[in-house]
């Protein structure tokens, strides 16, 4: 049987190219973007839209109810279901008819298009427009092949011209892109290389690394400008491509010339403490450069978002997605930077004398904060000038001072936790005598230095804007920076290379504590007074040397103005614990209890099995302490091995404690059930008890706790190794794997790895 014709001519063919012309326009309004380029857009979904709308006007009547029909079953809204409702019945009442009425189909055909421009995201990304077009293009085809032979030969033309020119334009970039693909690949690795350096403050390799990144963006982009390569911005899809490979190079070469240029007068050198002072004026100059750096990393950001397009092949995608990563963490980078900058200043004395205070600790004789405070020093900044003000031992604050001191600033959790060490009247708030030899027994510094600062000026000292640790691998490495240190009685000379060996070890095979303190007092006055009037690395340099011992613990800051103390949150040396944030978290901390210096030989490992009962949205765990004292019962003197409450030579008294994310169930020591004084701390639960290890001897503590998790929230959990002499490895598995195979658990180490 012969096809129907349908003619669409003179009042007919005005009508209907009315009703394509309104489709398309309102299918533009809905905001599909085929091309990514708002102008192109509207030209060819118009276009697009209104030619398949204009083809419809001669479909099978049945064709408008199924398009109709394909658009009601994915429209999102309500109403979007009922404007498709109307299009279908549009549809059936021309079947009826049985009349050409070729405007009524154009209108159907228009109405449906309304739906199938709004559809939204159907499964997934890029369905939506695959429904969209082969619905339409169906419509077309058969409204084409039922119009006068004339008429066919002149579409079948114009879209056989419309296929060729994607063709054109797909090759034509194809052809571009391959010339700019090697320079801008070379580009994305160079400046994710420079951002490396950046980042470890390296500014000569990383304003080279911009430099020639931003050649090989301008390159990569004047390859993809080329003619060949412009009608490839009318093709659908291909154009995204090429939108978003444009934007990359061309933006990235701009800011990547930017970033170099602001790196070419950013001095970091001219913050170095030389002679014991630091040039202020030096530390407000590079405030502008960091601003304008910050300014040029966001701006990169944006142009990497601009190239980003849920369009691009998974290949391009993934390399912007790294670069968005480098760029995002070197912001934060930034933002750090500008925050020290801008409180350095004053923290250097620029408005008026600061005062800090430096408590030194030795993990030989362990606390919850790594180790015993041996010494002290003062040291005060003004103007930008360092200097020591004051030195001294423990022993020096337990008896100066005030006959009464007291701790009222601190919290009642704080006071439940270790007013037994520091108190001793707990509801009074009255200091004990030996307030500064347990001062150290939180791993929290915040808390810890929060108490130093307000115990000092009840002791002989000044009040201070801020408080330091450092413990003896701390002082080791300050030691590149001073020099060696001679100690004429011994014959011996300390320095970076044994300074942690003879301060752990050799100092304390000295018969005489008296002498053997007094060297410990000489090493360590000696490099600080040298530190403060020596010429330090540049910032970056010193960041590189001592930010491994902040992460371990072994060195952190504290400031008394929360603005200040931003500063050593962001440089991660505040000391502080971890914050969970609402996850789970594990950390084992000893406190000697002794009074002597056996901790060099306690050493052992902590195990973390846990299992996730996702039904039950319950998470149970044992937490596996193995606790070795290998300490000898001879050859070393008693006040190392001995203890001062009578135990058998090479004993080792500790008080465990023990930090958990997880409310605690029990405990056992050994065979036996363990009793523990539980309590919290910062957002932890703790478990403590007293456990006496004998030379030699191998103790097994386990501690079992169990909580609830929603069943919508990953399970992650941080772990903190406490700084001791030989650092407790902590090994976590989750439902019998180890952690870092489980792909939705997260772990973080804020300490040793």
């Amino acid at each position: 049987m012969a096809r129907q014709r349908i003619r669409v001519e003179g009042r007919d063919a005005l009508v209907v190219a009315g009703i394509a012309l309104v489709a398309g326009v309102l299918a533009t309004a809905a905001g599909p973007s085929p091309t990514g380029s708002t102008v192109f857009d509207a030209i060819v979904v118009t276009l697009a839209g209104g030619a398949a709308v204009w083809a419809a006007a001669s479909a099978p009547w049945w064709t408008g109810v199924a398009a109709a029909g394909v658009a009601a079953a994915f429209a999102p809204e309500w109403w979007l279901l009922a404007i498709a409702a109307v299009a279908g019945l549009g549809g059936l009442w021309i079947g009826l008819q049985r009349r050409s009425l070729p405007w009524s189909r154009a209108l159907v055909a228009g109405t449906a298009l309304q739906v199938l421009a709004r559809l939204g995201d159907v499964e997934r990304f890029g369905f939506t427009s695959v429904i969209a077009i082969v619905v339409m293009l169906v419509l077309a085809v058969l409204g084409i092949r039922r119009r006068p032979r004339r008429q066919r030969r002149v579409m079948w033309i114009v879209l056989a011209a419309l296929a060729g020119g994607a063709v054109l334009g797909s090759v034509g970039f194809g052809v571009a892109a391959l010339q700019a693909r090697s320079d801008l690949e070379e580009g994305n690795r160079v400046a994710r290389t420079a951002i490396d350096e950046l980042g470890a403050g390296n500014f000569n390799e990383a304003q080279a690394g911009f430099t020639q990144a931003s050649e090989l963006f301008g390159s990569a982009d004047h390859a993809l400008s080329r003619p060949w390569g412009q009608l490839a911005r009318l093709v659908p899809v291909v154009a995204q491509h090429r939108n978003s490979a444009v934007a990359l190079t061309h933006g990235g070469s701009e800011v990547s010339s930017t970033i170099a240029d602001v790196l070419s007068v950013v001095d970091y050198d001219a913050l170095r403490v030389v002679n014991g002072r630091i040039d202020l004026n030096a530390v407000a100059v590079l405030d502008q450069p960091l601003v304008d750096l910050a300014a040029a990393l966001t701006e990169l950001e944006d142009t990497v978002i601009e190239a980003r397009s849920p369009w691009l092949v998974e290949a391009l995608s993934t390399r912007l997605d790294d670069l968005l990563v480098d760029v995002s963490v070197q912001q934060d980078k930034a933002d750090d930077a500008m925050t020290a900058v801008s409180a350095a200043p004053a923290m250097l004395g620029a408005e008026g004398a600061r005062v800090y205070f430096i408590a030194f600790t030795t993990p030989v004789e362990v606390r919850g904060l790594g180790g015993f405070m041996g010494n002290w020093a003062e040291v005060t900044i003004t103007d930008g000038s360092l200097e020591v003000t004051d030195f001294g031992r423990t022993l020096d604050l337990n008896s100066g001072g005030s006959a009464t001191k007291r701790l009222d600033g601190i919290s009642q959790e704080y006071a439940d936790r270790y007013g037994d060490f520091l108190l001793a009247d707990n509801d009074d708030r009255v200091a004990g005598p030996n307030v500064w030899s347990n001062i150290t027994g939180s791993p929290h510094f915040p808390s810890v230095a929060a108490t130093i600062a307000e115990l000092y000026p009840q002791s002989g000292g000044k009040t201070v804007d801020g408080v330091f640790v450092m413990d003896v691998y701390a002082i080791a490495k300050l030691m590149e920076i001073t020099g060696p240190v001679p100690i004429d009685d011994q014959g011996t000379t300390i320095d970076s290379t044994n300074a942690a060996g003879y301060l752990l070890e050799t100092q304390y095979e000295l018969a005489d504590n008296a002498e053997r303190i007094d060297l410990l007092e000489e090493v360590a006055l000696t490099t600080v007074r040298r530190l403060l009037t020596s010429s330090l690395p540049a910032p970056p340099d010193l960041g590189r040397m001592f930010g491994p011992l902040a992460r371990e613990g072994r060195l952190a800051g504290w400031a008394v103005r929360s603005e200040e103390q931003d500063v050593f949150e962001r440089l991660n040396m505040s000391g502080a614990l971890p914050d969970r944030d609402g996850g789970d978290g594990v950390l084992v901390t000893f406190n000697n209890a002794a009074g002597n210096k056996i901790d060099n030989f306690l050493d052992g490992e902590v195990a973390y099995d846990v299992v996730v009962d996702r039904d039950a949205d319950v998470v149970t765990g044992a937490i596996t302490l193995t606790i070795r004292n290998s300490a000898p019962t001879s050859g070393l003197p008693d006040s190392v091995i001995g203890s001062q409450i009578g135990l058998p030579v090479g004993t080792n008294r500790t008080i465990l404690s023990v930090y958990t994310g997880l409310p605690v169930i029990g405990y056992a020591v050994g065979e036996e059930p363990g009793e523990f004084e539980v309590g919290t701390e910062n957002g932890y639960f703790t478990s403590t008890t007293f456990l006496d290890l004998a030379p030699g001897s191998v103790t097994t503590v386990v501690v079992y706790v169990e909580g609830s998790i929603p069943d919508d929230v990953p399970y992650r959990v941080t772990v903190t190794n406490s700084p001791l002499v030989r650092p407790m490895p902590t090994t976590v598995s989750v439902n019998g794997t180890p952690l870092r195979e489980t792909a939705w658990a997260q772990a973080g180490s804020t300490r040793l790895p």
